[in-house]
């Protein structure tokens, strides 16, 4: 049997363009702006007035903000739910 070279190599080259298709684009920053509803310290989150909850990583001070305050997160998506805070500042 007779394979044609061009016919091979489209093959493989939609192969290679399906797997490439599947792979996940990087998480990138965003950022959001709010005041302060709630503040969880033992589970590291704070919660804006628009019911956005975001993570903030281990050492990070949120005992430098309080309820009320307008806040500036930069942030990171990861996954559906997680939104990891990157810098949070107050606005």
């Amino acid at each position: 049997m007779r394979v044609n070279t061009t016919s091979a190599l489209l093959i493989v080259a939609s192969l290679g363009l399906g797997t490439a298709a599947l792979a996940s684009p990087a998480p990138v920053m965003q950022v959001d702006t709010g005041f302060i509803y709630s503040i969880d310290l033992k589970d590291g989150q704070v919660t804006l007035m628009d019911q956005n909850t975001y993570n903030v990583p281990p050492g990070f001070d949120l005992n430098a903000f309080a309820l009320g305050d307008k806040v500036t997160i930069n942030y990171t998506p990861i996954g559906t739910n997680y939104l990891l805070v990157d810098q949070m500042t107050l606005s």
